[in-house]
């Protein structure tokens, strides 16, 4: 039986992007909470339920951009799968770059999925849909 509540770590640096795959994500899964941070050091806080994020219940997939700074996706990647609180938990990248390179590097270090990033409204709900039913509705997530 999938939860009640789904609850999404989104790691962005790009408000306008983040905000787009908010929108689309609460559109095709209303079940989903997402908490949104622009960081790489946010995103520690949140993962060890520190300051604002000491109430959370943990995250069942984090969604990370790869191109961020001062820290990028790669270093998130590298501190998940080396935390053994959260190494367990499905990590999602998505990036505007198509490079093989960062596509590779991405999965070596740890990523469970690659997705380029749309720049359309369609392509973002598209994108969010397909996250939502795989990840919501197919997988078996780890107990958190």
């Amino acid at each position: 039986m999938k939860p009640e509540r789904f609850n999404i770590l989104l790691v962005d640096d790009n408000r306008a992007d983040a905000r787009l795959i908010q929108t689309a994500m609460r559109e095709v899964a209303p079940r989903v909470t997402i908490y949104w941070v622009a960081t790489v050091e946010e995103a520690k806080e949140a993962l060890d339920r520190r300051d604002r994020f000491e109430d959370t219940l943990g995250f069942d997939i984090i969604v990370t951009d790869l191109n961020m700074s001062p820290s990028d996706g790669i270093e998130l990647l590298q501190h998940v799968r080396h935390d053994s609180k959260v190494s367990a938990t499905p990590v999602v990248v998505m990036s505007t770059s198509r490079s093989p390179r960062d596509i590779d590097r991405a999965y070596r270090c740890g990523a469970n999925s690659y997705i380029v990033k749309s720049v359309t409204l369609d392509g973002a709900y598209e994108a969010a849909a397909c996250i939502a039913r795989y990840w919501l509705e197919l997988v078996a997530l780890p107990a958190g």
